[in-house]
């Protein structure tokens, strides 16, 4: 039994073959219908024809199994083709699979139910084929196909696609000229097509050379004009008291940053005149802080002010004993710091900075008359 119905399904293999690849159509009606002639089969017919004819042998073979006597005439009125038309293309479709199985089903009744099956199944799955072709050209028109388009692509994910631009069709333009000018000088060059993207490294490294370049001048400029200010700030035959007029004068007038500024150079003179250092216009004002501050640990020599800054008379005041050394370096730190933060740092300085200076001078030895310390509250 199970070889008989194995050989059954190899006589059903040999399916549908057509002048092109083919799907069949159509719509399914219940009921037997009388059989057509054979010649009238192989002179072809539409879809709809062939529809009809799939439903009435299918028709048909749902009582081959309690009228057997019926096998016959279906066989006979089988074509050995079926020939269908649709949209000016012709379609043939065997039917000798079906003449096998009908033939098995005449002669063995014991495989009689299953072959039934298999053919109404067979015949189905030509239907469903047949519906889809009848309806493989019934698309939308163009109007209703463009909107439906334009619909889509009007969706979020599609709203970054865009067609080139002006930038890329002009870089394309360019592109294709110097090719142009390169083959007619130097014959093809295939690395060219890689032209793009190593001109888009070297625009970026030159970029990055020029801000490397730029960025370097500029700090040599602004480390240039610092070490101007330093040693535009000692002028030949200065001492701290010319420092101290003119550090009053300046807030006299309101000019506080100017005076904070002043005043420093006056505390930097007053530790020269003490011995603590030689002037030397390269030193930095942080430089001059660790000085003072390792001279504050070490041991040092400290020049008497009676021996020092003989000379003219000045308004602001005369200079006392020398001071610790822990003082001297408190007091310039504290000096340091006020010019960093007004001269440098360029922030406003008020007459409270001006007086914080003035007694760090006096820290350092400097002694200022009384109307001029009223002057500068």
């Amino acid at each position: 039994m199970r070889v008989l119905r194995v050989w059954v399904w190899l006589a059903l293999l040999p399916g549908m073959t057509a002048t092109e690849t083919a799907r069949a159509a159509a719509h399914s009606t219940a009921g037997q219908q009388p059989a057509a002639p054979a010649s009238q089969m192989t002179s072809g017919m539409d879809i709809a024809s062939y529809v009809s004819e799939l439903d009435r042998i299918s028709g048909v073979v749902a009582h081959l199994d309690r009228a057997p006597a019926e096998i016959k005439p279906l066989r006979q009125s089988l074509p050995k083709v079926w020939l269908v038309h649709k949209s000016g293309q012709s379609f043939e479709v065997a039917t000798s699979w079906l003449d096998s199985a009908l033939e098995t089903m005449e002669t063995t009744s014991v495989v009689r139910p299953s072959l039934q099956a298999d053919i109404q199944n067979r015949l189905k799955i030509l239907r469903q084929q047949a519906e889809a072709l009848a309806h493989a050209g019934s698309g939308p028109q163009p109007d209703e196909a463009r909107a439906r388009l334009e619909n889509i692509l009007r969706r979020r994910e599609f709203r970054s696609v865009r067609g080139p631009t002006w930038w890329d069709q002009a870089r394309e333009w360019f592109w294709s000229l110097v090719q142009r000018i390169l083959r007619k000088l130097f014959g093809w060059m295939p690395q060219l097509l890689k032209a793009d993207k190593i001109l888009v490294w070297c625009v970026i490294a030159l970029a990055f050379v020029v801000l490397t370049l730029g960025l370097r001048l500029w700090l040599l400029r602004a480390s240039a004009l610092r070490v101007l200010e330093i040693k535009d700030a000692m002028p030949p035959g200065k001492s701290w008291r010319d420092w101290a007029d003119q550090a009053f004068a300046a807030a006299a007038e309101g000019h506080y940053r100017e005076a904070v500024h002043a005043a420093y150079w006056a505390g930097i003179y007053r530790l020269e005149e003490l011995g603590v250092w030689q002037l030397d216009r390269s030193r930095t004002p942080r430089e001059y802080l660790g000085l003072v501050a390792r001279a504050a640990t070490a041991p040092s020599t400290v020049v008497p002010s009676s021996t020092r800054g003989t000379g003219a008379t000045h308004a602001v005041g005369e200079a006392r004993e020398p001071v610790g050394r822990s003082e001297r370096a408190a007091a310039l730190a504290k000096l340091t710091r006020s010019l960093e933060t007004t001269w440098y740092g360029y922030q406003p300085a008020s007459a409270g900075d001006f007086r914080e200076a003035v007694s760090q001078l006096e820290a350092l030895g400097c002694r200022f008359p009384s109307n001029l310390q009223n002057a500068s509250s």
